[in-house]
């Protein structure tokens, strides 16, 4: 599938009533930032969407590409879940600034999985999505996973901070693999990860630190 058939499936979404969820799979396609404009377009029709999982890793989805979706969310304040996957996009802090400013009216969700991997987003972006995440008051299931991004330990404390701020995280996936982080940000991050008091399910891929259940996390950051 490339653009064009995107953009069929977005004039598809257009036409619909009532619309609650929507899962778009689009991962190693042709698909570029015309396409991506498309299905926004056909998403903003529904701003009472519960739902919306973005699958798009491997594409050829750059900055451009986000605004359009990122105007989509700022009209769904009642979404409680969204999943994002730019995995291997030429996306950096700018197009993730998008995001991050769409996610300010999103108070509603419950559940976030943004993952990127991309030289050029940084700190700015752990810093900046950490300061909106942390304000989710609703949020119970996060997933942040930075693989291979320009994120040092400052962004990891960001992250460190925005997971402290969730007092009703249930589920929390972190993974910083290839950044440069180091031991004492990848412990503390892990900390603030294993101190959540309702935590049920976690994984942790920081730095030295890999833990895929609470009870390894908790025996890590005790030792």
């Amino acid at each position: 599938i490339g653009d064009k058939g995107l953009a069929a499936v977005g004039a598809a979404l257009g036409l619909l009533c009532d619309l609650q969820q929507v899962r778009v799979s689009c991962g190693g396609c042709r698909v570029g930032n015309e396409g991506v404009s498309r299905i926004s377009r056909g998403l903003k029709e529904h701003v009472g969407l519960k739902s919306v999982n973005l699958l798009l890793f491997r594409t050829k989805v750059s900055d451009s590409g986000v605004v359009d979706f990122g105007e989509a969310l700022a009209r769904m304040p009642q979404m409680e879940n969204l999943v994002l996957n730019l995995c291997g996009c030429d996306v950096t802090d700018s197009g993730v600034e998008r995001i991050s400013a769409a996610l300010v009216h999103m108070r509603s969700l419950s559940t976030l999985s943004l993952i990127f991997s991309k030289h050029g987003v940084s700190d700015v972006t752990a810093h900046e999505l950490g300061g909106v995440i942390g304000e989710m008051e609703k949020l119970t299931t996060l997933s942040l996973n930075f693989d291979a991004c320009d994120i040092t330990d400052a962004g990891a404390h960001s992250i460190t901070r925005t997971i402290m701020s969730l007092r009703h995280l249930t589920r929390a996936r972190v993974g910083l693999p290839g950044c440069d982080v180091g031991d004492a940000a990848a412990r503390r991050l892990a900390s603030a990860v294993a101190r959540s008091p309702h935590l049920v399910a976690v994984s942790v891929d920081v730095g030295s630190l890999l833990a895929t259940s609470v009870q390894q996390l908790r025996k890590l950051v005790q030792k």
